[in-house]
């Protein structure tokens, strides 16, 4: 019998689709385990997992991508249990529908106790309560879950010392990890997990590497929300997926877990959900290892003077060097005849010398001359969304602004 904890999700009227909302912060934990309860059930109309609405952006995109108030879809929601958004990183979110079964996929594993660092709005912070719930033990949330604060390494060094029944486990985007591995004590706590998943976004090398190097077993998760989440460990997919390539190299995946398709978005629905598969954006193949490799993204891709650029691969080149922390590339003008780069640098520390012409070099040698950034931004910090992914949107408005 699972436990169930007040207050429970905040619901609208009766309808195909119900408003669902979860808070940010340590409160909305209870609220995601009710919901997840409810969509286990399978009964009722599809829960729509929201951010409460707060007048900012980022929040209300999300909102948008669920339709609440469109019954011209309502059909569509037919046997459907949850509607969860994407990210928005690079794009519009979209809400995507889940059957109860397809939501509660490939969930075994052993008993954990799981630390919430996630937005619980998103798949990655779900499958979290998921998990927890099938071995009915609450998840410890850290205070900033959902953007309720900043997120700080030494709430995870509490959270996981607090866990002190069963092996802690944590699942955290490159950011957070990023953020964990500058404070001491908060890296010499995740060498006590077991998993520390990381996915969301790429990992560079250079902070897997110091990860490792710091006794910390890092698990390097591949999917999207569309596909439940990770799918895939280490580049070696779960037991009941299937990973294929398109012509074009994006890959294709298959499993018990995947998404029916976009809320209120029948044409990418079409496009995407295909013969049981879902048909990422992403690039990949199998390596010499026989591993799941990453080659970058179809819309991460621009011409420049006839030759395709890869954005990631610019951050990739990037992160590799010395005095780098984080990076970004956007695209300046790119509804014009001749887009450009745009890369935005984070200084390890206010003492890091970033070389920048030195930073050209290094993406000249290794992506040739096209990919070389027109314009190179030394600041501070990255605007992120909540779940700890760069907002790219924000990023391209502050170049427009600048």
């Amino acid at each position: 019998m699972r436990r169930t904890l007040a207050p429970a999700p905040t619901l609208g009227a009766m309808s195909a689709i119900e408003e669902c909302t979860i808070p940010p912060g340590v409160e909305g934990l209870a609220a995601a385990w009710r919901a997840c309860e409810r969509i286990e059930r399978g009964s009722g109309p599809a829960l729509a997992i929201v951010p409460p609405s707060d007048g900012t952006e980022a929040t209300s995109r999300v909102r948008r991508a669920m339709c609440l108030d469109d019954p011209a879809f309502d059909d569509e929601l037919d046997a459907i249990a949850a509607v969860v958004a994407t990210s928005g990183s690079t794009g519009n979110p979209r809400g995507v529908m889940f059957t109860s079964d397809a939501f509660l996929a490939l969930l075994d594993g052993p008993d954990r106790q799981w630390i919430a660092a996630l937005p619980l709005t998103s798949i990655g912070g779900l499958n979290v309560v998921l998990r927890a719930r099938v071995h009915d033990r609450m998840p410890i949330a850290l205070p900033s879950i959902g953007g309720a604060s900043s997120f700080r390494p030494e709430n995870v060094t509490a959270a996981i010392r607090s866990a002190n029944t069963v092996a802690p486990a944590i699942s955290l985007v490159p950011t957070q990890l990023s953020a964990c591995l500058a404070d001491p004590d908060a890296t010499h706590a995740l060498a006590d997990c077991d998993p520390v998943l990381v996915g969301g976004a790429a990992l560079p090398a250079k902070l897997s590497d110091t990860a490792t190097n710091a006794g910390i077993t890092i698990t390097r998760t591949y999917g999207s929300t569309e596909t439940r989440g990770g799918c895939v460990y280490d580049g070696t997919p779960l037991a009941g997926v299937a990973i294929e390539f398109a012509d074009d190299q994006r890959i294709v995946i298959r499993g018990p877990m995947l998404a029916s398709g976009y809320r209120a978005n029948p044409e990418a629905t079409r496009t995407h959900f295909t013969d049981g598969a879902f048909i990422t954006n992403d690039l990949g193949e199998f390596g010499s290892d026989g591993k799941l490799h990453i080659l970058g993204r179809v819309d991460d891709v621009i011409t420049i003077t006839g030759v395709n650029v890869s954005l990631g691969a610019i951050e990739g080149a990037v992160h590799t060097l010395p005095g780098v922390r984080d990076c970004a590339a956007t695209v300046t003008d790119r509804d014009r005849h001749t887009p450009s780069v745009h890369l935005w640098v984070v200084p390890l520390d206010k003492a890091s010398d970033i070389d920048l012409d030195a930073m050209r070099a290094e993406v000249r040698q290794q992506l040739g001359p096209a990919a070389v950034p027109k314009q190179i931004t030394v600041t501070d910090d990255l605007p992120l969304l909540p779940g700890g992914k760069v907002d790219k949107h924000a990023l391209e408005r502050r170049g427009h602004a600048d």
